[in-house]
């Protein structure tokens, strides 16, 4: 999970950690939903990517977590942990927003919530990028117990994250640094 305010850098620490994963195992399987601003959609032209679909394309997404539930499924009965499956999730309160209990015949951010919940123990990663920490719901977060913090707005934010208030006066947080 990545918080950070507009403009800190999500996407980049996105594609980064996507990229990186590749170079480590070239077999590394990437999917995405961009939810956030269509940067997500570069990494459209590697070999590894299946898929990068744009957050207001209902039917792609429930294609995608279909496809990606299915490799889940797969990879349960065979017991089979390799190679990593990356699902990237740029602008997880937007996504949210869009179609959690929204109804329609498929419920995609409940997939999300399921493929989470079951995917880490075959080798399938989900990273997320989020603006604010109320974006991740506790169903949710319960599955990702790993975040990285870029520069967030609200004081607040930064203590809903477990960082005390005097660490931010003891060092502010300068452009490019993370907690």
């Amino acid at each position: 999970m990545i918080y950070g305010a507009a403009g800190t850098g999500k996407t980049t620490t996105l594609i980064t950690f996507a990229t990186s994963v590749i170079a480590a195992d070239p077999h590394t399987q990437v999917y995405g939903i961009d939810s956030a601003g269509g940067r997500l959609g570069t990494l459209a032209a590697l070999p590894n990517t299946g898929d990068i679909v744009p957050g207001d394309e209902r039917d792609r997404i429930v294609r995608l977590l279909g496809l990606v539930k299915g490799l889940i499924a797969e990879r349960s009965a065979a017991r089979v942990t390799t190679p990593p499956v990356l699902l990237l999730v740029d602008g997880l309160a937007a996504f949210r927003d869009a179609y959690e209990h929204r109804g329609g015949g498929s419920d995609p951010f409940a997939d999300l919530v399921e493929i989470a919940g079951n995917g880490r123990n075959v080798g399938m990663h989900l990273l997320l990028s989020a603006e604010r920490t109320g974006a991740l719901p506790a169903a949710l977060a319960s599955s990702i117990p790993e975040r990285l913090t870029l520069r967030l707005t609200a004081e607040a934010d930064y203590q809903n994250l477990g960082i005390p208030a005097d660490a931010l006066k003891r060092r502010r947080p300068r452009p490019g640094t993370a907690h």
